[in-house]
């Protein structure tokens, strides 16, 4: 379901943020019509998750948290009250890390420790 507000309305231009559920989720668009004789010219931005919508604070990838003023068209910092929320469906990076065996491999190579290793070894037996 679709909710639109009006946030702007001139002779020429009309802005509008239209509100979104998906997943449980509300997100926002800020939609603009430009009207230049009898043509209209319409675009949209994407201004992403809707954090405190009275307040008009938004989640994005490209701002992250931010505030957006519909009266004079400008992004700012979010206040420090608001932190990114954690994702339960995010994923864990994998970190490798070969360092140390890089390491050790590199040294066993560069002093021909290979057959002295091999011939330490103990060897278990087959009945």
């Amino acid at each position: 379901m679709v909710r639109i507000t009006q946030i702007l309305t001139t002779k020429t231009k009309k802005m509008y943020i239209a509100y979104d559920t998906k997943n449980g989720n509300q997100y926002a668009k800020l939609y603009t019509s430009k009207r230049n004789g009898t043509q209209i010219t319409k675009t949209y931005q994407n201004l992403g998750r809707v954090i405190d919508k009275q307040n008009h604070i938004y989640q994005n990838k490209q701002r992250g948290i931010f505030t957006y003023n519909p009266k004079t068209n400008t992004y700012h910092n979010a206040p420090p009250q608001y932190t990114t929320p954690t994702r339960k469906n995010k994923k864990q990076q994998l970190i490798l890390d070969f360092g140390d065996t890089y390491f050790l491999d590199t040294f066993i190579k560069n002093n021909n420790l290979h057959e002295s290793i091999k011939s330490s070894t103990m060897e278990t037996p087959t009945h």
